[in-house]
């Protein structure tokens, strides 16, 4: 990268930190308010799954027109419009919180996730505009680090601060503020595509970009498997915390510590894939972190009975799933049409919360009408993951042969064409 570049990629990364920061700070606001102020508890329970599924709704509604926006538009300014249109809805939502308006909160959290869904193409597609394929592996564990650090941060600095909202409600306003400014830092760059036209018809869009990304095998394969690290991510999220309950009777602060220790791993996992990659798109890393969540979900089945090995198997599954994450993202990147690069990151993103919508019912068969409880159903998942490895080394024959050739600690002898 030269220097405009370096300066718009570090711009990106402290841009995208703080608007996920705000987006898990106001959504831990969001659940735990509504639990405190909603004295029947049934009631309580149901507006936070709304709540839920309102913070997903937008992702479907709207990503595929997000990623033509972006196409047509210029990822720059889609960038800048969607971090002032999160200053608007984040001053929206003081005003929610200081009313004490459960309906308003979760419609402000409704227009959050909307700002989300509309700045995650632009985010991913730009990166390709900003460095070279020899720098993508890297710039992509920079983002999935970064993120998940400010998944931990908000969502803790939420909990902490559900007190003291007057607090709170600054710090999200600052936090959204610094975020406009530093977008101005992102290069000017051209739109891709200034003659594609919109369209809102989210079936319609989806089964275009489908098509789209079914006349390169390497997009067909690696946005399906893609998909699969948010499968896994959600189940973790959501099994998490019945794990701790079932198997080891704990508290809700010692099944936050659990779920920490996965999002520093996905961090950590991430952060080194993108390291070691060097300057090429490194898709050996993909069957071994495929591996690496099957042995350690597989030994959750025991693992409860000691903390520092649970501890430890559930950050090596954390980052387990960064090395798979990483080469995946930064081939789909690269090898997406640069016209359309927006399309394909929106479908990935559409395709993402299926994944998570499959992953809540899956849990739902696995925990109701075949009884498994929380450690069989990571071992489940682990199993999964085999099937997974022996799937993807038959249909994606580069990562296999590239994977061969990291255990024989051999350099691959060129990048994929």
């Amino acid at each position: 990268m030269n220097p405009p570049q370096k300066r718009s990629f570090w711009a990106l990364m402290v841009t995208q930190f703080l608007g996920a920061f705000n987006d898990n700070v106001y959504k831990t606001l969001v659940t735990l308010l509504i639990l405190q102020w909603v004295v029947d508890s049934s009631r309580a329970k149901q507006l936070v799954d709304l709540s839920g599924a309102i913070f997903v709704a937008p992702f479907l509604l709207f990503s595929m027109a997000a990623g033509r926006i972006a196409d047509r538009t210029g990822k720059p300014q889609v960038i800048v419009a969607t971090k002032y249109w999160e200053l608007v809805v984040v001053a929206a939502a003081t005003l929610s919180l200081w009313s004490r308006s459960i309906p308003f909160m979760i419609t402000t959290l409704f227009l959050l996730s909307m700002q989300a869904a509309f700045f995650s193409p632009a985010k991913y597609g730009i990166l390709p505009e900003l460095m070279g394929p020899d720098e993508l592996s890297q710039g992509n564990g920079w983002i999935n680090m970064l993120t998940f650090l400010a998944i931990i941060f908000g969502t803790m600095t939420g909990a902490f601060l559900s007190g003291s909202l007057v607090t709170a409600c600054a710090l999200m306003v600052c936090a959204s503020g610094v975020g406009v400014l530093s977008s101005y830092f992102i290069l000017p760059l051209p739109a891709a595509k200034p003659g594609e036209p919109l369209a809102f018809n989210p079936l319609r869009e989806f089964i275009a970009n489908w098509r789209l990304m079914r006349q390169d095998p390497s997009l067909r394969l690696g946005g399906i498997a893609v998909n699969y690290f948010w499968f896994m991510g959600a189940v973790l999220q959501l099994n998490i915390f019945v794990y701790a309950k079932e198997m080891m009777n704990a508290t809700d602060q010692t099944s936050g510590i659990l779920l920490v220790a996965v999002l520093i791993g996905i961090g950590s996992g991430s952060f080194l894939a993108g390291k070691l990659s060097g300057k090429q798109v490194e898709l050996g890393f993909v069957p071994w972190g495929a591996l690496g969540m099957s042995v350690f979900a597989i030994d959750l089945l025991w693992a409860y009975q000691s903390m520092p090995r649970l501890l430890f198997d559930l950050f090596m599954l954390g980052f387990s799933a960064g090395f798979y994450d990483i080469p995946l993202m930064a081939l789909l990147q690269w090898r997406s049409p640069p016209s359309d690069r927006g399309r394909v990151m929106a479908t990935i993103n559409f395709f993402s919360f299926i994944a998570i919508l499959v992953a809540s019912a899956a849990l739902w068969v696995m925990h109701g009408p075949l009884h498994l409880n929380a450690a069989q159903v990571f071992c489940v998942l682990g199993v999964l993951s085999l099937a997974g490895i022996m799937l993807l080394c038959a249909v994606f024959p580069e990562a296999r042969q590239r994977a061969t050739a990291l255990l024989r600690n051999l350099k691959p002898s060129s990048p994929l064409s």
